[in-house]
């Protein structure tokens, strides 16, 4: 992957989002070359991709980069394979090419909401679909590129690092949770945590949780009617005060505007 990372190419365009099942057998795919890049996550089975000149064989949870202008054959061995996929342009040098190629990432339930936001936001045809998926797109690519990044880190210390993320999911509602509780749920010291959080996710566990908490407020407010009030609450904020001003902050509207510009009518 070492292309991919010395390039740090941008998203040109987005071209598409979905989540869909392969059956079993193989399909030869793009002989004229794949027209665009592409993310696929694997969120049922396996499957196997031939690229000639080798193989990548992309497990439940795995994160796939595929280059535009890959040309490979595709297999399915079980019954059926579920995948969640987006289509995408990078802007990078015409004789640059890149490498298709295949990561484990943490906090994998984030990486497939990631998806399953930017297929929801495609398929509604809203005026802004593009804009979240691209969001969304971009998170995705900066799991990829942590992924490789932290490679050298032991598989013991990357699952508790996953394992952490995973527990301030499950504490967000929490509004004193920090460092010094987390740290204490794994046995490690305050500083000692602060650092490997960091090494291994590339973001502080401050700014984490805090974007953690918008995140989970967005969905909240897109996808359900809890009330504002409520909503604050359940992700951690003392008061509907503290809520909307730091949600204002780092969205640059209000959690009222943002739920009347992007709930669903059901």
């Amino acid at each position: 992957m070492q292309s991919l990372f010395e390039c740090h190419p941008m998203v040109k365009k987005v071209l598409g989002a979905a989540g869909y099942y392969i059956k079993k057998g193989v399909y030869p795919r793009y002989p004229d070359g794949r027209p665009s890049d592409a993310f696929l996550y694997v969120v049922e089975g396996a499957l196997v991709e031939d690229f000639g000149d080798y193989k990548l064989e992309i497990k439940k949870g795995e994160l796939l980069y595929i280059a535009k202008g890959s040309t490979f054959t595709l297999s399915v061995s079980q019954e059926r394979c579920g995948l969640l996929q987006m289509d995408f342009l990078l802007d990078v040098p015409e004789d640059t090419k890149l490498k298709s190629d295949l990561v484990k990432p943490y906090g994998g339930r984030n990486i497939e909401y990631l998806f399953r936001t930017a297929a929801t936001a495609w398929h509604m045809m809203h005026h802004a679909r593009e804009i979240e998926c691209t969001a969304a797109l971009y998170s995705v690519y900066h799991e990829f590129l942590n992924a490789g990044h932290s490679s050298y880190f032991s598989p013991v210390k990357k699952q508790k690092m996953e394992d952490a993320a995973e527990y301030i999911d499950a504490h967000i509602a929490d509004e004193k949770l920090g460092v010094k509780q987390i740290a204490a749920a794994f046995s490690m010291s305050d500083s000692y945590f602060r650092h490997l959080f960091k090494e291994i996710h590339n973001i502080s566990v401050s700014e984490y949780i805090h974007k953690r908490r918008i995140r989970i407020a967005k969905n909240l407010l897109q996808f359900s009617n809890d009330s504002l009030t409520s909503i604050a609450k359940d992700v951690g904020f003392s008061s509907l005060y503290y809520f909307s001003s730091a949600f204002k902050k780092e969205v640059k509207m209000s959690p009222s505007e943002y739920r009347k510009r992007r709930q669903i009518k059901v």
